[in-house]
């Protein structure tokens, strides 16, 4: 129990939350009293609704980590943790490829990921755990301008374009907000998404940085 206490305080979950799993995981063990249990397997215990919750309070946090997705709404934001996916990669393996039709976003969970241009065979950047990266294909649905490579073992929480689009459909303030950065990006204004340059850290493509 000491660690689903540590655990859950650690990702800062809600107190009601906390403690109905409490309960539920103190009725577990006193019917389970002479079985002994790994604390590894504890969450295993869990009914599902517990365990759903839990992931979706796990995957909010995680989309409030991507800055433009705030900017649509708390709506829409609470209905999004329900569609977040999870893929894996190994070493060298390629997410995406430059002149890809885009898909998805990706939130680094574990691992590292180099972003190239192929083409002119140009390192750009190496993104470590918590980045994200692929927004600008989500919202603007051009072909993507650079590879995305797994630097070794690397596991990604993704959101992608169909889900996005049809959820968004929804919820005004969403509508207004991907109004808002789509007419900004017709201008190569990234500021609505607060995308930076990798290299420079301005208001422009790495493609584009005169660094």
């Amino acid at each position: 129990m000491m660690y689903v206490n540590r655990f859950m305080i650690k990702q800062d979950m809600p107190y009601e939350l906390r403690m109905k799993v409490r309960r539920y995981l103190d009725y577990i063990f006193e019917s389970k009293k002479d079985v002994k249990v790994e604390e590894g397997d504890v969450f295993n215990l869990l009914n599902e609704g517990l365990r759903d919750k839990i992931h979706i309070h796990l995957r909010g946090r995680i989309l409030k980590k991507i800055n433009f997705i705030c900017e649509f709404g708390l709506d829409f934001l609470s209905e999004l943790p329900h569609y977040l996916g999870k893929a894996s990669f190994v070493a060298d393996d390629f997410i995406f490829m430059e002149g890809d039709t885009a898909e998805s976003v990706y939130y680094i969970h574990i691992g590292k990921v180099a972003m190239i241009h192929k083409s002119s065979r140009t390192f750009v950047i190496d993104l470590n755990k918590e980045k994200y990266f692929g927004e600008l294909g989500l919202l603007s649905g051009d072909p993507r301008t650079l590879s995305a490579k797994s630097r070794d073992f690397t596991e990604v929480f993704t959101l992608n374009k169909t889900n996005f689009e049809l959820i968004s459909e929804n919820y005004i303030d969403a509508m207004r907000a991907i109004r808002k950065i789509k007419d900004g990006l017709d201008k190569k204004d990234y500021n609505p998404i607060r995308m930076k340059c990798y290299i420079c850290d301005m208001n422009h493509l790495a493609l584009d940085c005169p660094q």
